[in-house]
């Protein structure tokens, strides 16, 4: 099983580490395939839509963008499916 985050604190990730990003921008950015460490679950009648976010492939990601990526190589294998 992978551990995950929310909406919430992986917004708060991305902007400690300097990505201007609302928690409705990631959500959209997940639903386009823009973020690679996560996925949509389902979406409400009302649109409310529930996400999964992977925290080990989110914080290789942001490694990666910073510039480091053999951590991204490394940690996005680390935690099987």
């Amino acid at each position: 099983m992978k551990i995950t985050v929310t909406a919430t604190e992986a917004a708060k990730m991305l902007r400690k580490a300097g990505m201007r990003i609302s928690t409705k921008r990631l959500v959209d950015g997940i639903e386009k395939g823009e973020y690679p460490f996560g996925k949509v679950i389902s979406t409400g009648p009302n649109g409310r839509r529930t996400v999964e976010i992977y925290q080990v492939q989110l914080i290789a990601w942001i490694d990666y963008m910073q510039g480091f990526p053999d951590h991204y190589e490394a940690k996005a294998t680390e935690v099987p499916a």
